[in-house]
């Protein structure tokens, strides 16, 4: 497992969203948009290093920077003011989150680390019905933007559409395992320190770097090829809990044809206790338990789900059944 995987899992389970390895914008960003970094509305992928790689953004002009690439063939851009977006001064100036200890008696410890010198803010979307319902209609579209135009490889479960992002100036990222030796002590096995951003000479200070980001993991039906050659059509398959999700929804119902689940479902069942990630089959007992799968009877072809804070349902959204004549 690399270093960037095991970090990933291990914070998955502290619950502020997935974390980024890399969190520094990519450096052939425009510079304009390079400032920001990683915006709400990005529509992108997170790549097997643990960066996040925007395409498009819904919130952005056709024509803006953001859209450097172009655009969806069926692309509507989204109006978003002020009041859209929830902007909390999260993380204090010092802040460490890492994962839970091992328990007693466990023979190694993995341990990763976040460290926030300056600490960190959240932004994030206030229109998360809104939000999910256009990534569901818009999603066979965006793929073949991706795949077919662009050529990125990124499969039928790659894409990310960001409503929230944890951002700071500088952090620092240590992954390690430690083998228990007698007298109850730890000796490191291997380490892995990691920091950032690394600033040109007098460039300035901005808060762009994405620690976190939250958002809606978007999915097509499989095509109908083996796990294998799935695998083999995207470049990106870091691990994401919603991809288990959006397959157990694929699951659920057949006439389904693109999933959309939002890191606010995993996280929700997600306890104190959880020193690590449940396994897949945990995880989905834990989701179909505190969630019910529903029938919104919508003329499309898709599923999403509630969010969290608006009920307990998955909703899935099936093709309309047609009359029959008599």
């Amino acid at each position: 497992m690399s270093d960037c995987d095991r970090f990933t899992r291990l914070l998955l389970a502290k619950g502020h969203g997935f974390p980024l390895f890399l969190p520094s914008p990519p450096v052939d960003l425009p510079d304009a948009v390079k400032r920001n970094g990683t915006q709400i509305g990005d529509v992108g992928i997170v790549c097997n290093d643990g960066s996040f790689d925007p395409i498009f953004n819904i919130y952005r002009p056709e024509g803006d920077l953001a859209n450097r690439f172009g655009v969806p063939s069926d692309f509507k851009q989204l109006p978003c003011g002020q009041d859209d977006i929830l902007q909390v001064p999260r993380h204090p100036a010092g802040t460490v989150i890492l994962n839970s200890p091992a328990s007693a008696g466990a023979p190694v410890l993995e341990q990763a680390l976040l460290r926030l010198p300056d600490g960190a803010s959240t932004r994030d979307s206030r229109s998360l019905p809104l939000l999910r319902d256009y990534a569901a209609k818009h999603a066979r579209s965006w793929y073949q933007f991706v795949n077919d135009d662009l050529e990125r490889m990124v499969g039928d479960s790659g894409l990310y559409l960001v409503t929230g992002v944890t951002k700071t100036t500088s952090w620092s990222i240590d992954v390690g395992s430690f083998a228990h030796v007698a007298g109850g002590e730890w000796d490191e096995a291997s380490a892995t320190i990691n920091s950032g951003p690394h600033r040109s000479p007098g460039e300035e200070s901005r808060e762009n770097q994405s620690v976190f980001i939250r958002g809606f993991k978007v999915a097509l039906r499989p095509s109908g090829s083996t796990d294998t050659e799935d695998e083999e059509l995207s470049l990106h398959s870091i691990y994401h809990p919603s991809d288990i999700i959006n397959k157990y929804k694929f699951d659920a119902d057949p006439s389904a044809m693109v999933a959309v689940t939002h890191d606010d479902e995993w996280t929700s069942v997600l306890g104190e206790a959880d020193i690590k990630l449940p396994d897949d089959e945990d995880l989905i007992a834990r989701i179909s338990k505190k969630f019910k799968t529903s029938n919104s009877g919508s003329t499309g072809s898709w599923v999403t789900p509630q969010p969290f804070v608006r009920g307990r349902d998955l909703w899935i959204h099936a093709p309309a059944r047609r009359a029959v004549s008599r």
